[in-house]
């Protein structure tokens, strides 16, 4: 380990020396050339387009746009406007959702939350405004999603200026339907899901039309073999020629109508109502389920199987095409880098004989040298990319300064940037007490131990319940203070065998050290305040105290305990969000309990609904459109799909059957679409960690103990997009990116 600092000793030298000649050779070099490029080339590490303006002024505003303080402020500024929805009226804050619990919302003073709505829509709009100040006119009218951000943060400001001058007083509020634009904006992982599932609905659509063909013929088949008809003396009818709901048969109930029939078949697909809705045809006749595994097997096993296939296959092709325009922003950004640093070559030439210009068109090293300190990348990054032009020539070519960046990632991929270990002195306790700390089984361990805590707390709590909460020694107090002082030594034992820096570069570390001092501080207050051993009951002495308040810190400290099984774990969040808006204009205080429905002991309500398995009888009152929070939960139940043939019931009954094509469509999006959609990043992931599990990460480990010998140490992060389509992506031509560089509008670049 010693001569591993030696040998880091010597780097850091060279790369000083480099440093020294960087900076000699960089009064030599315009700077603005030199920021250009280094913008470039920020560009390129990004992913970025470089179409940009390159005016100093311009170059300042495109720097601020995209640093992280003012991106962090952005994504605030949208969070802020999408978390409004829980406040406006009518808002969230109640204890229940439950519409015979629920008695009056609170409610802002008129302008206030539209005061906070107007200041987002303006930062949102000045951000548009800042976006086509530094890309210019031309490059904005070719962006369909920068004209729609314009569009959208007008539409938007107006309507909350008119709902103002209304005195607050609009039912309908289009801006609360369109916010979700700016999310799939913002994230460039969420529009390119986005516009995946854009260019796949045409091909979805050809197995959406079986899947109705199917469900049609069904149908229809149904509707003419199971009800009986009310006629009198039909054969085997037994009922009366009364044709009442209260007479008609449960076949009646299923499939006495096309809607009906129609919706039966449509919740037996997702299998909700499997096999209530086979029984009663079924108790007639055996053969009756012939007809429901028929339709099953074709609609359910193969339709929507064919369907998952369909959105994988073309989620693999979009995907594997957007990372392959990804990788040439990624080369055309570093070849526009490499032709600034050209060009000012050349003009030194032009005034300076000592300045030498290699003929087939390099650049010297040292100017990259110069370049890479004006990256506004981190430093571990920059070392990276020092140690790539370490075994480079003096001068370097095209494809020699390209390659430099393909080293760069892959010495990325192999420590994923973290600080390293810094050693103590070899063949001393601490040293041997730091190799334990800082090795993966020690990491192990901890996890056992949680893991072995959460056992515990469940089966004392099993067998313990009433114990626990009434005395201060039961098992799980003392317990839970044991492994909290074991949890406190080994975070404390990890920041310092791993150093401050690298500890705090492992978001899931930070996250559980939170949870942890949470957990502290309410073992702390526990302990404080209930320090007498038994509290003991006046009426019976035998048995412990009830007490409310130590039962919320009990449930508070063995939930955070809980909670930190997330160490065990190494974006349709739009769409819930326009449903939820739209649910709530359609639906809002279309359902109202009767006056007189009081819960009962039994957890039924006395209202008069007896029917089994309706809204009503299941008490599903808190499940409701009149609010933004319950609004999510009920597209939640309906995306999980069991039981939501009783919203459609409900809502058809209380509002209209044309409510189900909102329910349908909603299902459709999110459980078929959206959820197979999901399903085919999983399954492309998993195959790709497959065919590279014998290649790329035997690669990656050798590379590994290299890199790890001069300090870096291997990270186990999960591969990137970019990573998980590398070896399916071919790097585009010289002649391609030359192309493009002359379609630059701000930059001539002069290139033979």
């Amino acid at each position: 380990m010693a001569s591993d600092y030696r040998n880091m000793a010597e780097e850091s030298g060279d790369d000083y020396e480099n440093s020294r000649q960087a900076t000699e050779l960089e009064f030599m070099y315009d700077k603005a050339t030199i920021d250009t490029a280094a913008i470039f080339l920020e560009d390129a590490i990004m992913y970025r387009s470089i179409y940009h303006k390159v005016d100093s002024r311009s170059l300042r505003i495109y720097r601020f746009y995209h640093s992280t303080p003012a991106q962090l402020f952005i994504h605030f500024i949208v969070f802020t406007l999408h978390i409004l929805a829980f406040f406006e009226n009518p808002s969230s804050l109640t204890r229940t959702s439950d519409l015979r619990q629920v008695s009056s919302r609170w409610r802002a003073p008129c302008g206030a939350l539209e005061s906070l709505e107007l200041f987002c829509l303006i930062i949102l709009l000045v951000d548009q405004i800042l976006k086509t100040n530094f890309i210019g006119w031309e490059r904005v009218k070719k962006s369909k999603w920068i004209i729609a951000a314009y569009v959208v943060c007008i539409l938007s400001i107006t309507d909350c200026l008119v709902y103002l001058m209304l005195s607050c007083k609009e039912s309908i509020r289009i801006r609360r339907m369109v916010r979700p634009f700016f999310v799939i904006q913002r994230s460039t992982m969420v529009k390119k899901v986005w516009n995946c599932l854009r260019r796949t609905l045409p091909e979805i659509a050809s197995v959406l039309l079986l899947l109705l063909i199917h469900l049609y013929f069904f149908t229809m088949f149904g509707m003419l073999l199971f009800p009986t008809p009310h006629l009198p003396n039909y054969p085997g009818n037994t009922l009366s020629s009364n044709n009442s709901p209260a007479n008609q048969t449960l076949e009646d109930q299923y499939f006495r109508n096309f809607n009906t029939s129609f919706i039966s078949l449509l919740v037996l697909l997702t299998t909700a109502n499997n096999p209530d809705v086979m029984m009663p045809a079924y108790t007639q006749h055996r053969m009756s389920a012939l007809f429901f595994i028929v339709f099953l097997a074709i609609g359910l096993y193969c339709l929507m199987n064919m369907l998952t296939a369909v959105v994988y296959n073309q989620f693999k092709g979009y995907f594997k095409g957007s990372m392959t325009s990804s990788l040439f922003r990624r080369h055309l950004g570093i070849r526009a880098a490499f032709e600034m640093l050209r060009q000012q070559q050349l003009r030194m030439s032009r005034v300076s004989v000592s300045v030498h210009v290699q003929r087939d068109g390099g650049i010297p090293k040292n100017a990259v040298l110069a370049t890479i300190p004006r990256v506004r990348i981190s430093e571990r990054a920059k070392e990276c990319l020092r140690a790539s032009l370490s075994n480079s020539l003096d001068y370097l070519s095209p494809e020699q300064f390209q390659n430099i960046f393909v080293d760069y990632e892959k010495r990325k991929s192999a420590n994923s940037l973290v600080s390293p270990i810094p050693w103590l002195a070899e063949r001393t306790f601490a040293y041997k007490l730091q190799s334990l700390v800082t090795h993966a089984f020690f990491g192990y361990f901890g996890c056992a131990v949680v893991l072995s805590n959460v056992i515990a707390i469940s089966v004392l709590f099993s067998t313990q319940y009433d114990i626990s909460l009434g005395s201060i020694h039961s098992s799980i107090h003392v317990m839970n203070l044991c492994f909290a002082a074991y949890y406190v030594a080994e975070k404390m034992l990890l920041i310092w065998a791993n150093g401050h820096k690298r500890f705090t570069q492992n978001y899931l570390e930070l996250f559980d050290c939170f949870i942890l001092l949470i957990l502290v501080v309410l073992e702390i207050v526990f302990f404080s305040i209930y320090s007498q051993a038994v509290i003991p009951r006046h009426d019976n002495p035998d048995q412990l105290a009830y007490d409310p308040h130590m039962w919320q810190l009990v449930k508070a400290i063995n939930l955070l305990i809980i909670f930190r099984l997330i160490r065990l774990l190494p974006q349709i969040k739009a769409l819930f969000y326009l449903f939820a808006i739209l649910g709530m204009e359609l639906f809002a205080n279309k359902i109202t309990p009767p006056s007189s429905s009081i819960p009962s002991s039994n957890g039924s309500a006395a209202t008069g609904y007896n029917s089994c398995g309706t809204y009503e009888q299941l008490n599903y009152w808190a499940n409701n459109f009149d609010d933004f929070a319950a609004s999510l939960v009920v597209l939640w139940d309906i995306m999980v799909v069991n039981n939501w043939h009783v919203f459609l019931q409900v809502y058809t009954e209380r509002v209209s059957p044309w409510s189900q094509l909102y329910f349908i469509t909603f299902w459709i999006l999110s459980t078929i679409i959206c959820v197979n959609l999901f399903t085919a990043m999983i399954l492309e992931n998993f195959i790709m960690r497959w065919d590279k599990h014998h290649s790329y990460v035997r690669e990656m480990r050798e590379r590994a103990q290299s890199v790890t010998s001069t300090g870096y140490s291997r990270s186990n992060n999960p591969l990137s997009m970019h990573e998980m389509f590398s070896n399916d992506i071919v790097a585009p031509q010289e002649d391609e990116l030359i192309a493009d560089l002359r379609l630059h509008e701000h930059v001539q670049f002069d290139i033979n």
